[in-house]
């Protein structure tokens, strides 16, 4: 990994090495180092994407909730038939996905499948199935009975 000092960004005598993709992963303090390793956070929606671990359910709901907003979401036909099935609104969905939690994921072909637990815009309870993909795509909406 090739290192190159950054220009000075704080006013005491450190100065930040970052690598040429321009991640922090260091500080120069005089002649000593004090390494902050910053390899295993993600530090964009970009980085969230990456191959690793699906049961990082934070980092899963980081890279869906990024996909919904930059747009790149697919809604399969069994999808938009449960949602007029069941009168749930792409608003709905869309709230679930924002305020929802990631409560459990699978693999049942190439992509993995997460089931996001939340409330519709009117708070009755709503899951959503997505799948990611480079995109997000909506595979079905589930209308549940739990308890609030």
């Amino acid at each position: 990994m090739r290192t190159e000092p950054a220009r000075r960004l704080f006013p005491d005598s450190r100065t930040p090495r970052l690598t040429s993709g321009g991640k922090l992963i260091s500080y120069q303090v005089g002649g000593a180092v004090a390494a902050r390793r910053v390899a295993a956070k993600a530090t964009s929606v970009r980085d969230a994407g990456r191959p690793g671990d699906p049961t990082n359910y934070k980092r899963a709901m980081w890279r869906i909730r990024g996909l919904w907003e930059e747009g790149t979401t697919e809604y399969l036909p069994h999808a938009r038939q449960r949602m007029r099935q069941r009168g749930v609104e792409v608003g709905d969905v869309r709230h679930t996905v924002k305020y929802g939690q990631i409560v459990e994921h699978s693999r049942p072909r190439e992509r993995w499948r997460y089931r996001i637990e939340g409330t519709s815009v009117d708070g009755d309870p709503l899951d959503v199935v997505v799948e990611v993909d480079g995109h997000l795509v909506v595979v079905t909406v589930i209308a549940t009975d739990r308890k609030r």
